[in-house]
């Protein structure tokens, strides 16, 4: 193949993967590992030759985890919360490998993150590669707007268990009117309800059924289950308690 020819696919082949990246389908950044670089660009190579299947066909074929489906949600610090589903935009039972390619997206420094309208995140993770079971956890970069009697908890925790996620947790890391309130995660439940509104709340929308053992609720199965962190008392003991915590579970 002439140097002409070769260039004019090198063109094609760069024209394409800005389309594929600028649709959300894939991302391509600069922490790409060179050996998946390499196979997208072998691959697309094939296609426009005419030695192969679909690009799209591809791609799955090649690189399991840059999937259309991997890279079909952002990840908002007020995306609304889908129990049962997701929280914060992230897909429960997506596995670690896609969710660590769309968290290179909110990387701003190291172990830092800011995802859409969100603040500035530390991530600490805990995680074994053997076993695929771990968690991650997301706290809020500047501590000192956060109560020293809270300045511990996270904002964010994921879960996984067996290398995919089957739990994620927003925390309210603030107190009423103090100066973190407004750096707790903003997504909302159906009914408008999140973070620090009364749990009694949700009584218009679910049952809720009390753990003593893990001293929160479950919701039923027609909204959706997910736990809900009171103060570790029944409603009927403090009606008044407030959402701490909520967790959507697979």
């Amino acid at each position: 193949m002439s140097k002409i020819e070769n260039q004019k696919y090198v063109d094609v082949i760069l024209e394409s993967l800005r389309k594929i990246e600028e649709s959300g389908d894939i991302v391509i950044t600069t922490t790409t590992p060179i050996w998946i670089a390499k196979s997208i660009t072998h691959s697309l190579s094939e296609a426009f030759l005419g030695e192969a299947e679909e690009i799209e066909a591809i791609i799955g074929r090649d690189i399991p985890y840059l999937q259309k489906e991997t890279f079909q949600f952002a990840i908002s610090w007020d995306a609304p919360i889908v129990p049962g589903a997701s929280l914060a935009g992230v897909p429960i039972g997506i596995s670690k490998k896609s969710l660590d390619l769309v968290l290179s997206r909110y990387m701003v420094g190291s172990n830092e993150y800011r995802f859409s309208r969100g603040p500035l995140l530390s991530l600490e993770s805990y995680f074994d590669d053997e076993d695929g079971e771990g968690i991650l956890y997301f706290h809020l970069s500047d501590r000192s707007v956060i109560s020293k009697f809270k300045r511990e908890m996270p904002a964010l925790s994921l879960m996984f268990r067996e290398g995919r996620l089957c739990a994620i947790k927003a925390y309210d890391f603030s107190f009423q009117g103090d100066m973190a309130e407004p750096l707790i995660y903003q997504g909302r439940l159906p009914g408008d309800i999140r973070l620090g509104h009364f749990i009694v709340d949700l009584l218009s929308l679910t049952e809720l059924e009390y753990d003593d053992n893990e001293q929160w609720f479950y919701t039923d199965e027609k909204f959706g289950v997910m736990e809900v962190t009171g103060w570790g008392v029944p409603i009927d003991y403090r009606p008044d308690q407030r959402i701490y915590a909520l967790c959507v579970i697979g």
